[in-house]
């Protein structure tokens, strides 16, 4: 029973779990150890009233589990908990989730619905690096420690629908037959755990592993820049003035205005590492696509500003009153620089006034960022990202799609331009 592994597997639309891996009686510690690698599940526990349902239950196993993908299932994509047997008496059962995209999973009478989950946590735990999560309706993880090196954006399957979980690529994508070009990068691409082996993948690799079930194979997609549009990790939250201690991190659009109720701004993250290098980018836009209050004037303009946080804040626990778990903002609502170095100055980065008499008229509406983007990739700040708000808060309320909107052509995008 040693040195077991299970790999290159498609497992979906059974009853139950996926994989179901427990241990009962006594064992030794080595018939524990396991290796489950480069295997698609999804749609797997339709018999969604069962206990026993979701892609992977764990219960007395040490476990390797990478480049995986878990999609759509019902209850958590990947859960430690007992459901048969108990296992052996003791402590210190470690599944590491490395390198895996685990999305869509759905909640139902027999577990909820959450990237990973934790029900043993006496005795056992995971250790999470590199993977993405994306869509789980009950959030990505419970009782369980959010990595910083864990990606939370769309991956962007080549084709979900049809359970193509090749990943997309401007420069190359593998679709059965040939290689093709997407003209979008997933963020998934070159993103995995920096000491895993990608020489199985084709030129151009990039120098290192891509997240999913095809990472570290020949079939992996390829690297290379996505045209204009920043890739990567984006992160956006919603900053909520009558909620000062809630993270909005998961919903599908982000505010900024004015109401009865409060003041709303928005935080918003672009990976720019990979033009730290380049020279000095000729235009940045960041776009962002109106469509809220829908055919409804508002008593005030709605002038958007962009401003510099002054500090780097955790999407993970960002909200109104804090920027980070257990840190304040010195201001609630963001502390932030202008343009002129000012701390809480008034002189934005970029802006655009939306008459009060104008419609949402669902299409993108630009801001020109350039002058930010050549301070972050020329080192003379470090990367916080945008702080965006209206000029004035009050009777002016309105919503853009955010990155977990449904559609692609919808989300906020920034565009460079060298």
């Amino acid at each position: 029973m040693d040195d077991i592994e299970i790999y290159n597997n498609v497992i979906y639309k059974t009853a139950r779990v996926g994989m179901w891996i427990f241990g009962a009686g006594s064992y030794p510690d080595s018939s524990a150890d396991l290796h489950i690698h480069h295997n698609q599940i999804y749609d797997t526990g339709t018999k969604s009233s069962s206990i026993i349902i979701g892609g992977i239950i764990s219960d007395g196993f040490n476990a390797l589990i990478e480049n995986n993908v878990i999609d759509g299932v019902y209850g958590a994509g990947i859960v430690q908990k007992n459901v048969y047997s108990s296992a052996p008496s003791g402590s210190g059962y470690v599944l590491t989730l490395r390198n895996n995209i685990i999305t869509n999973s759905r909640s139902s009478s027999g577990g909820s619905g959450c990237g990973v989950s934790n029900e043993l946590t006496g005795t056992h735990s995971f250790v999470l690096q590199n993977n993405c999560f994306y869509g789980n309706e009950a959030g990505n993880c419970k009782n369980v420690q959010v990595s910083s090196s864990d990606i939370k954006a769309d991956p962007r399957y080549a084709d979900r629908n049809n359970h193509d979980y090749h990943l997309k690529s401007n420069t190359g994508r593998w679709n059965g037959k040939s290689w093709v070009n997407d003209g979008i990068n997933s963020p998934c691409i070159d993103a995995g755990y920096s000491l895993s082996d990608y020489s199985a993948e084709p030129q151009d690799n990039g120098g290192r592993i891509n997240i999913g079930a095809y990472g570290n194979t020949k079939y992996a997609s390829k690297s290379g820049s996505a045209g204009d549009q920043a890739a990567g990790k984006v992160y956006d939250n919603r900053l909520r003035e009558a909620s000062p201690e809630a993270v909005f991190q998961n919903t599908s659009f982000i505010d900024i205005g004015g109401m009865s109720t409060g003041r709303y701004r928005d935080a918003m993250w672009f990976d720019l590492s990979k033009y730290e290098t380049s020279a000095e980018i000729d235009n940045a836009t960041l776009s962002l696509y109106w469509y809220y209050p829908a055919g409804k004037t508002r008593p005030e303009d709605t002038v958007i500003e962009v401003y510099r946080p002054a500090s780097a804040w955790n999407p993970d626990y960002v909200s109104w009153n804090k920027r980070d778990r257990g840190i304040a903002w010195k201001n609630p609502g963001g502390d932030w620089y202008d343009k002129n170095g000012v701390l809480q100055g008034s002189t934005p980065y970029a802006t655009v006034t939306l008459k009060s008499s104008t419609l949402p008229d669902n299409k993108y509406y630009k801001l020109d960022v350039t002058d930010l983007i050549n301070e972050y990739i020329g080192g003379k700040y470090v990367n916080t990202g945008f702080l965006i708000k209206a000029r004035t808060e009050n009777n002016n309320y309105i919503a853009f799609y955010s990155m977990e909107a449904g559609s692609e052509n919808q989300r906020p995008k920034l565009d460079l331009k060298t």
